[in-house]
C-alpha cells in the first residue's frame, strides 16, 4: 500500500481516526496514576530471592524426581509452615510441573517456591521469593532441614522394608532347601527312580538361595548411613526489582501526548486496514493504484428502476451527465488516439482516422457495466456522423441486443465446413434502435469455443471495412480467454472498473495479463464513481470536457419542463442504472 492510498483511506476515514485520538487522550487521562500509587507500585516491584542447594551424598544415586515432589507435597510444606509460623497459602498444595526442567512449585505463606532437580550435578536447588528478605532465606533453610530429615527417614524406612523381606525370604528357602535335601538322601537309598527329579529341584532352590545372598549383600552396602543430601550452599536473600518491559510514562501531559500519538496511529492503521481488507476498489486513487493505469473516465453512479435500465442514456436523454461522461470518454479515446498515431495502424487503418477503428470494451468481471458502456460509446459515435457496428463477443451472457433494441438472433455462424468457411453478414447484421448504429449477435452458447473465435475474427474483419467504429463488448477477462484471442484484431481497449465493486485483486490480475500480452489499453473508466456520489461533488475532470450544475437528465429553465414533458422516469438521480442485471 502506497503513501497515496494511505492518505487516500484516511481522508475517506477521517472520522474514524478523530474517534482513535479522542479515544486515546480518554484512556491516558483516565488511566494517569496517583502519586500514591506509583510510589506503591515501584515498592511491590521490590521482591528478595533466596536459594539453598542440596548434593547427594549417599554411595548410591537417588531419585531426585521424587525428592522433588516430597519436597513440594505432603508433610514437608505443612512441617516448614507450621515451623516459621505462618499462613497456609491458598494454593499451598498446588504443585505445577515443569515438564522441560522437572522443577515444581509450591506456595508457604507468603513465599513461593521453586524446587528445581540438577540431574547432571545429582543436587536439589530451592529456591523462595518473597518480599521480605528474612523470610524468603527462612523458608529456603527450613525446607532443606526438613526435606534433609524426611528424605532419611524414609530411605531407612525403605531399607528396613527390603531387608525385612529379602531375610523371610531366605528363611523360606532354607527351609525348602532342607526338605528335598531330606528327600533326595531317601530317595537314593531306596534306589527311587525320582531321585533325578527330586535332586533338579534341590539345585534349584540352591541358585535362587545363592541368588538372594547376593541381593542381601548388595543391600547391606547401600545401607544408609547418615544424612541422603547434605547442603553445600545455604540460602542468602538477593534483592531483584521486576521488569515489566517497557514502562509508561507517570507524567500526565506526557502521557496524553503518547496516548492521543498511539490513537493517530491506530486510527490511519485501521482506517489503511479497512480500505485495504474491503476487498474492493473505491475512488480514483484506489483505482490507479490497483491497475497501475490512468483513469481516462468517470461515469456517473445511478440506481435503477425496473426494464429502463436498459434504456441507451446517450440516446434518450442526451443532456444528461451519463451522456456527458460518455461524450468525455469518447474525446479521450480520440484524443489519446491522435497523439500516438503517427505511425501506421497495425490493421491497415489509414493513416489521420480520429477514433480507433476497432476498439474492445473488457472488465475484470461480470456485472460492471461493458454492455451498458458499448451502448452509450456507439450512441457517442452515431451522433457525431459516425457509422457504428457494435458485435456481441459474450457468449455464454447475450444481453447487449437488449440495449440496442435488436433481437438475439440471428447469430454469427459458419455456413460452410472447418475447412472451407462461408459466412454471410449482411444477412445478420441488424438495425438498432439508435441511429447510424448496427448490430451482430454473438455465436450460439453452444458452440466449440474453437470455431467461435473463428466466426468473431471473420465479423471483425467485415466489420473494419462496413463502419467507421467497431465496438466489442467482450467477456470477462478473469472468466474466459476469449478476450486474449482477439486481442490482436483490436486497436484499443478500454477497461472498465465499477468503483465499489471490482474487487481490488480482480483489478490488478486483469491489468498483469493486459500487460504481459501487450494489450493496447487506453485507461480505465471507472463505472458508478465515487466522486459523482451525493457528498463527493462532481469529482475529476477526466474527458469531460466541461461539466453541468444540474443533475441526471435535468435542464434549468424552459427546457427543463419539455424535457419533463418528454422523458419524465429520467428526472431525480435514481432513474437509470449502469449496473449489468
Amino acid at each position: 500500500m502506497g503513501i497515496s492510498e494511505i492518505v487516500w483511506a484516511c481522508r475517506r476515514r477521517w472520522r474514524l481516526i478523530v474517534v482513535a485520538v479522542a479515544l486515546g487522550l480518554a484512556v491516558g487521562w483516565l488511566t494517569t496514576p496517583t502519586a500514591a500509587s506509583v510510589a506503591q507500585q515501584q515498592k511491590s516491584d521490590v521482591s528478595y530471592k533466596a536459594t539453598t542447594t542440596l548434593v547427594d551424598s549417599s554411595n548410591i544415586s537417588q531419585n531426585l524426581d521424587r525428592v522433588v515432589l516430597v519436597a513440594t507435597a505432603g508433610q514437608v510444606p505443612a512441617a516448614v509452615t507450621k515451623a516459621l509460623h505462618l499462613k497456609a497459602a491458598t494454593g499451598s498444595t498446588d504443585q505445577t510441573l515443569n515438564s522441560n526442567t522437572g522443577a515444581r512449585h509450591v506456595a508457604i505463606g507468603p513465599a513461593s517456591v521453586v524446587v528445581t532437580p540438577d540431574k547432571g550435578a545429582s543436587a536439589i536447588r530451592i529456591s523462595t521469593t518473597a518480599k521480605d528478605a528474612q523470610l524468603a532465606m527462612r523458608v529456603s533453610n527450613t525446607l532443606a532441614d526438613e526435606l534433609i530429615l524426611v528424605v532419611g527417614v524414609q530411605a531407612n524406612d525403605d531399607y528396613n522394608a527390603q531387608w525385612n523381606y529379602l531375610d523371610q525370604t531366605r528363611v523360606q528357602l532354607q527351609s525348602q532347601e532342607q526338605t528335598l535335601n531330606t528327600q533326595l538322601n531317601e530317595a537314593i537309598a531306596a534306589k527311587s527312580p525320582d531321585v533325578a527329579t527330586i535332586d533338579a529341584k534341590h539345585q534349584a532352590v540352591l541358585r535362587v538361595e545363592s541368588d538372594l545372598q547376593e541381593r542381601i549383600l548388595k543391600l547391606e552396602q547401600s545401607r544408609p548411613t547418615g544424612a541422603l543430601f547434605v547442603p553445600i550452599e545455604w540460602a542468602t536473600p538477593i534483592r531483584q526489582v521486576v521488569s515489566h518491559g517497557l514502562s509508561t510514562p507517570t507524567d500526565p501531559l506526557t502521557r496524553l501526548l503518547l496516548s492521543a500519538g498511539i490513537g493517530l496511529l491506530l486510527g490511519i492503521a485501521a482506517a489503511a486496514l479497512l480500505n485495504r481488507h474491503s476487498e474492493t476498489v473505491y475512488g480514483v486513487p484506489s483505482i490507479e493504484a490497483a491497475t497501475r493505469l490512468p483513469v481516462i473516465a468517470e461515469i456517473p453512479y445511478i440506481n435503477a428502476i425496473g426494464k429502463r435500465r436498459f434504456d441507451v442514456l446517450t440516446s434518450v436523454v442526451p443532456a444528461s451527465r451519463v451522456a456527458e461522461s460518455y461524450r468525455g470518454l469518447r474525446t479521450t479515446v480520440s484524443l489519446m488516439w491522435i497523439a500516438n498515431a503517427p505511425q501506421p495502424a497495425p490493421h491497415d487503418t489509414p493513416d489521420g482516422d480520429e477514433v480507433p477503428k476497432v476498439m474492445m470494451i473488457a472488465s475484470a468481471g461480470p456485472g460492471e457495466g461493458k454492455s451498458t458502456s458499448t451502448a452509450n460509446l456507439a450512441a457517442c459515435y452515431a451522433e457525431s456522423g459516425k457509422q457504428v457496428i457494435v458485435i456481441d463477443l459474450d457468449q455464454r451472457r447475450q444481453k447487449l441486443h437488449r440495449f440496442m433494441g435488436a433481437a438475439p438472433q440471428p447469430h454469427l455462424e459458419n455456413l460452410g465446413t472447418e475447412y472451407e468457411p462461408r459466412y454471410d453478414f449482411p444477412a445478420v447484421i441488424q438495425e438498432t434502435a439508435i441511429p447510424g448504429v448496427r448490430f451482430l449477435g454473438s455465436p450460439e452458447r453452444d458452440l466449440r469455443p474453437a470455431e467461435s473465435i473463428t466466426v468473431i475474427q471473420a465479423a471483425i474483419a467485415w466489420a473494419r471495412l462496413h463502419a467507421d467504429v467497431v465496438l466489442l463488448d467482450t467477456p470477462p477477462l478473469l472468466l474466459t480467454n476469449a478476450t486474449y484471442d482477439l486481442m490482436g484484431a483490436a486497436d484499443a481497449l478500454v477497461l472498465l472498473v465499477r468503483d465499489g465493486h471490482t474487487k481490488r485483486a480482480a483489478a490488478t490480475r486483469a491489468t498483469q495479463m493486459l500487460r504481459r500480452l501487450d494489450a493496447p489499453v487506453l485507461g480505465v473508466c471507472v463505472i458508478g464513481a465515487v466522486s459523482t456520489r451525493r457528498g463527493y461533488g462532481y469529482g475529476y475532470g477526466y474527458g469531460y470536457g466541461y461539466g453541468y450544475g444540474y443533475g441526471y437528465g435535468e435542464e434549468d429553465g424552459d427546457r427543463d419542463t419539455r424535457r419533463r414533458d418528454k422523458a419524465p422516469p429520467y428526472q431525480g438521480e435514481s432513474v437509470i442504472s449502469l449496473e449489468e442485471p
